[in-house]
């Protein structure tokens, strides 16, 4: 496919959702000229994910950019090594790397499907077992506390079981808390001998600088199982403090840091 006809295939199709970068709902005329839903595997199929195309594509500044947007991760990924690779010196060059690299770092939820009716989860919230709910020391007040025990968000996950690992949970509550959610059991299940905690705190960086470098090493290690390249960066930090500043940075600020770069 030369530049000429992926752009035009680029400009048939109109985007209706790109939250979820490994998952992209696109939009094109059907034979009866109604808009039809495509899927992002529909979309790679139109599109040319050879390596060799990407320099001609992305110094293009006509279709650099949806290009970049009808990729899932795992091509953005390979974008991103070829990036990395080339000789290319153009202004657009390096402002589509870095378009790259904040994707490709932007921590990604984990999906509902891996954690809804979490066993472990599920135990305590019918209180089931021996459980401790406790929150982080804050200024001016023993402990944060917070009734809310709906789960909004999980980003990083670790599926336990009986006689056995422990159930892990990282993520947001819906009244904003984040936490810190770890229980295990017997062969018996949790309503005979089994238990753990829940961990709240305000935000992510008041999180992090009450977790054990164990407990870092445990949230970084079960992130999104799509996150090879964020996992990988923040494994490189071996300096405490400047991991939990980065962690903090990118689930608290939202902000990429500069440190994490593509490979």
């Amino acid at each position: 496919m030369d530049l000429a006809s992926l752009s035009n295939t680029l400009n048939s199709l109109s985007i209706t959702n790109t939250t979820n970068q490994s998952k992209v709902d696109t939009e094109e005329p059907s034979d009866t000229g109604n808009l039809k839903i495509m899927d992002a595997k529909v979309v790679k199929n139109e599109l040319p994910l050879k390596e060799d195309v990407y320099s001609q594509v992305l110094n293009n500044q006509d279709i650099s950019e949806r290009f970049i947007q009808y990729l899932g991760l795992d091509d953005l990924r390979r974008l991103g090594a070829s990036l990395v690779s080339s000789s290319e010196c153009r202004p657009l060059f390096f402002s589509t790397k870095e378009e790259v690299r904040n994707i490709v770092f932007t921590p990604v939820e984990i999906d509902g499907s891996f954690w809804e009716g979490d066993y472990a989860w599920s135990s305590y919230l019918s209180d089931l077992g021996s459980w401790e709910t406790r929150g982080t020391p804050q200024p001016g007040m023993v402990e944060y506390t917070t009734e809310c025990r709906e789960i909004d968000k999980v980003f990083s996950y670790h599926e336990g079981e009986n006689e056995g690992e422990n159930w892990i949970m990282f993520g947001e509550l819906k009244d904003g808390s984040v936490y810190k959610f770890e229980g295990g059991c017997d062969n018996t299940g949790f309503d005979c001998i089994g238990g753990g905690e829940l961990i709240l705190a305000p935000g992510w960086r008041n999180l992090f600088d009450h977790l054990t470098a164990y407990e870092i090493g445990s949230f970084i290690d079960n992130l999104n199982q799509g996150a090879v390249e964020l996992k990988q960066a923040l494994n490189d930090i071996s300096d405490s403090k400047d991991l939990n500043e980065v962690l903090a940075q990118l689930f608290s600020d939202k902000i990429i840091p500069d440190c994490l770069q593509l490979r």
